[in-house]
């Protein structure tokens, strides 16, 4: 049987005394999507962090791709195909949209020895930014002059510049439009059709039940449930996170 794309062991991490998770283990195929939900402070964040090298584990394992053990920087986990999108993007404010995009990832000619190839940065960050309904006039526009929902969409299309083996979204569709969360979601179709793992934490549960093929259920930094999505319903799931199932 072939190796799932990702794999979680026993994964805990402690904060001091605080246990922000606890013996957490799960897999992930290509293609899936995979959704993760729990109460403030259940450790959806600090999961993702970990796995996309962001943060160190206290303990467990993780095979990613074939690859055994965990990240130590973002930059070495996106170098493996990792791409995290933060709840609040992190972007360089000084420095306009398409800098954002390719900063530490600039397409050169000839690749990798030549020079930045600023013509097709801008003509790509052009198409990305119509796939989102922005106009392509903001292409030079500093991001610290953006709204929050264009600073997300910025970091979006960071993610996806360079197409990844995993996305994960950490509460990324929160601060869109209805219109961009559409969007955003039929984008994570498309990409899990392309054989894209995904992992979305979010709270809304009407966007994890229209994309997700399985929901990851934490309760009190611990893994109390994994749910297939066509196997369950929203108030499955409420109960779940509450601790009431």
């Amino acid at each position: 049987m072939a190796e799932p794309l990702l794999r979680v062991s026993d994964l805990s991490k402690r904060f001091d005394s605080l246990l922000a998770l606890s013996d957490i283990s799960f897999s992930l195929e290509p293609g899936e999507v995979l959704g993760v939900v729990g109460r403030h402070g259940a450790g959806k964040s600090t999961l993702l962090q970990i796995i996309s090298g962001n943060d160190t584990p206290s303990s467990g394992s993780m095979l990613f791709d074939g690859c055994e053990g965990f990240f130590t920087s973002p930059a070495e986990a996106r170098k493996h195909g990792i791409e995290l999108v933060h709840q609040i993007p992190l972007l360089t404010e000084q420095l306009d949209i398409v800098h954002n995009i390719y900063l530490g990832r600039e397409i050169c000619w000839p690749p990798v020895v030549g020079f930045p190839a600023w013509g097709k940065m801008y003509s790509e960050a052009k198409k990305m930014l119509a796939d989102f309904d922005m106009s392509p006039s903001m292409l030079q526009v500093r991001t610290g002059n953006l709204s929050d929902e264009q600073r997300q969409v910025v970091a979006i299309a960071r993610a996806l510049c360079f197409p990844p083996k995993l996305l994960l979204l950490d509460d990324s569709l929160a601060t869109l439009s209805f219109h961009r969360q559409q969007i955003l979601l039929e984008q994570i179709k498309k990409l899990a059709e392309q054989g894209v793992g995904i992992i979305i934490s979010s709270d809304n549960l009407k966007h994890l039940f229209s994309v997700t093929h399985r929901i990851l259920i934490l309760y009190e930094s611990r893994l109390s449930a994994d749910r297939l999505t066509a196997e369950c319903t929203p108030r499955d799931i409420v109960e779940l996170i509450v601790g009431n199932a």
